[in-house]
């Protein structure tokens, strides 16, 4: 981990003490921040002009089933559950 010294009680910022930390430190965070629950739910959006086209093409298809659910037939809404049941 980084190297504080230090010889009382300090409050490290948290993007100090990331700032400091190098690749392996870093990915040893995150694997912590798994282990905790910490990142099990989280969604980080990814910026429209950062994401690949299939990415895009994939939320507006989400969006668009989201947008007619109450036009959807029980059939087709069994048939979505029944896919995202296999994953």
């Amino acid at each position: 981990m980084p190297y504080f010294e230090t010889y009382a009680e300090v409050q490290v910022e948290v993007d100090e003490f990331l700032s400091s930390c190098n690749e392996r430190e870093i990915k040893e965070v995150i694997d912590k921040l798994k282990e905790g629950g910490h990142l099990s739910n989280i969604n980080v959006p990814i910026p429209e002009n950062e994401q690949l086209i299939s990415d895009r093409n994939w939320n507006q298809t989400c969006q668009k089933l989201s947008e007619i659910r109450l036009q959807m037939s029980m059939e087709d809404i069994e048939v979505i559950e029944n896919i995202l049941k296999k994953y």
